[in-house]
C-alpha cells in the first residue's frame, strides 16, 4: 500500500486493538511539512487520515495507541529552532491536546513516546552548544511537562528508544560517543525508575561505530537491542541484534549482512512465538537501498531464504551432510549439496 499525496514519508507503524494499523510521518502540502496520521483496517485500507501542523516544518516520528482508544503522536517542529511537538487525539484523530516545546538556544527532538500509568514518557535528544544529550520528558495526561532529564557525558549522545519494564521501571536505548574507549559511537542503554533516576547503564560495541535504534523489554528474561554495527572496523555496517539479561549483560548476539555494502535495523519487535521481527535497510552494489526484513527465533536464528530481490539466483534447497571422520583431529571433511538453482 502507498499513502499520501505529494512528498509523504512514513516513520512509524503500530498494530491497533481492532487489528488494524496506525501510521505516522510527514506530508508536504503547499510547501508545508505537516504531521501525517493514517488509520487503516487489517487489510491496509484507509479508514481516515489527518494532518497537523505547528510550523512549516513538522515531522511525526512516533505514534502509539492510548488506553482510551486515542493516539499520542510525537516528533519535531521547526518554527525558529528544532523543538518538540506532541499531540493527543481521540479515536478518529481529532485533537484533544497539543503542545510545543522549543527555545532559540536549544534543539530538541522526540523519537519515541510511551504511555504510563500517570501520563507519557518520551525520548529523543537535546542539542546545546553543539553537543547532544539523550533527552527524556515526562508528561501528564494534559501533556504538561512534569520533569525532564538528560543522560550522557561530555561528547555526543542520542536517544532513540524507550520501553516499559514494569509500572515503576523503564529501559532507554541510544547511541553514545561519551563513554567510548576508542573514540567511536557505542550502543548504550539505561535502566531508570519512574522519576528518571538511573539504576544502571551499559554500553556495547565492536571495533567500529554502532547505532542502537530499538530496545525492548522481555518479561522475566531481559532485553533485546537492535541497530547497526561496524563490528569489524571495515566501514561496512551490519544489522545487529543483541540479547541481554535482566542486568544488561550480553547473553547472545548476531549480525546480518545480506548485501555487500552495509545493512542496519531501524526497528525490532517481539513476536508471539518468542522470536523477533526486525525491519531496516540493506545497501547493495551500486549503493542503492532496499527494505530489509528478518524474522528470527529467540536466539536470532533466521531461515536462509531470500527476502530481497538482489537479481541473484536463490537455491531452493541446501543439504549439509555429516562430516567424516567424526570425531576428528585436526582435519575433517564436510560435504554439502545445493539443488534447485
Amino acid at each position: 500500500k502507498t499513502f499520501g499525496v505529494g512528498n509523504s514519508e512514513g516513520y512509524w507503524v503500530e498494530e491497533t486493538k481492532d487489528k488494524g494499523f496506525v501510521l505516522c510521518g510527514t506530508t508536504d502540502s503547499a510547501g508545508w511539512h505537516k504531521f501525517y496520521l493514517v488509520k487503516t483496517d487489517s487489510l491496509g485500507e484507509v479508514l481516515w487520515q489527518r494532518t497537523y501542523f505547528s510550523s512549516d516544518m513538522d515531522r511525526a516520528n512516533c505514534v502509539k495507541e492510548t488506553r482510551d482508544g486515542g493516539y499520542i503522536i510525537a516528533g519535531y517542529t521547526f518554527p525558529s529552532n528544532v523543538g518538540v511537538y506532541i499531540i493527543k487525539t481521540d479515536s478518529i484523530g481529532n485533537i484533544l491536546t497539543q503542545k510545543t516545546f522549543y527555545t532559540n538556544s536549544e534543539s530538541r527532538e522526540i523519537r519515541e513516546v510511551i504511555s504510563t500509568d500517570y501520563g507519557y514518557l518520551a525520548i529523543g535528544d537535546l542539542i546545546k552548544n553543539n553537543q547532544s544529550d539523550i533527552y527524556l520528558m515526562k508528561f501528564d495526561e494534559n501533556l504538561d511537562t512534569v520533569w525532564t532529564r538528560t543522560f550522557g557525558g561530555p561528547l555526543n549522545d542520542l536517544g532513540y528508544s524507550i520501553d516499559t519494564i514494569n509500572v515503576s521501571e523503564y529501559i532507554l536505548g541510544g547511541t553514545s560517543e561519551s563513554y567510548s574507549l576508542n573514540g567511536r559511537y557505542q550502543s548504550i542503554i539505561y535502566k531508570i525508575n519512574s522519576e528518571g533516576a538511573v539504576s544502571w547503564q551499559r554500553t556495547y560495541s565492536g571495533f567500529g561505530n554502532e547505532l542502537c535504534k530499538t530496545v525492548r523489554a522481555i518479561h522475566n528474561v531481559g532485553y533485546v537491542i537492535s541497530g547497526s554495527s561496524d563490528s569489524s572496523n571495515d566501514n561496512i555496517f551490519r544489522a545487529k541484534l543483541r540479547l541481554l539479561d535482566l542486568y544488561g549483560n550480553l547473553t547472545f548476539e548476531n549480525s546480518f549482512l545480506p548485501g555487500t555494502v552495509g545493512a542496519g535495523f531501524e526497528s525490532t519487535e517481539l513476536t508471539s512465538d518468542r522470536g523477533f521481527f526486525s525491519t531496516g535497510y540493506v545497501i547493495l552494489n551500486g549503493a542503492f537501498e532496499k527494505m530489509f526484513i528478518v524474522k528470527t527465533d529467540s536466539l536470532f536464528a533466521a531461515q536462509p531464504i531470500s527476502i530481497i530481490n538482489t537479481s541473484q539466483i536463490t537455491p531452493k534447497e541446501i543439504k549439509l551432510h555429516q562430516n567424516y571422520p567424526n570425531p576428528f583431529n585436526p582435519v575433517t571433511i564436510i560435504k554439502f549439496k545445493v539443488s534447485g538453482v
